[in-house]
């Protein structure tokens, strides 16, 4: 049975207040890039509650970047659990993942419309 950390820490939290335009914002960037939200199961995805973590990891930057913030870190939950799957054990396939993504981020990869 998983049982959660519990951390104490020695300084009162500090949370962004624009948090709900933030999750407005994370909500569409989920939805244009459906590849990626589809994942996992959206009620899922929900209780993960990632627009409060950026709200509580980034408290005092502007409420876009609030959203880049929640939208980098979606990313990286969901990036991290598609190789849950059978996908991880299959290494080849991983490696294709991999290059796709780093030729993207290098801009490389295909046109926004191509892909």
């Amino acid at each position: 049975m998983f049982h959660a950390a519990v951390l104490d820490l020695p300084f009162p939290p500090h949370s962004h207040p624009d948090r709900a335009p933030a999750a407005r914002l994370h909500r569409e960037w989920l939805e244009r890039h459906e590849g990626l939200a589809g994942a996992v199961d959206a009620a899922v995805y929900d209780r993960w509650d990632v627009p409060r973590l950026a709200a509580l990891t980034s408290p005092d930057c502007a409420t876009g970047d609030l959203a880049l913030a929640a939208d980098l870190l979606g990313f990286y939950f969901l990036f991290d659990d598609g190789f849950d799957t059978g996908l991880g054990r299959a290494p080849a396939r991983v490696a294709e993942v991999c290059t796709r993504l780093t030729a993207l981020l290098h801009g490389d990869g295909p046109a926004p419309g191509a892909r």
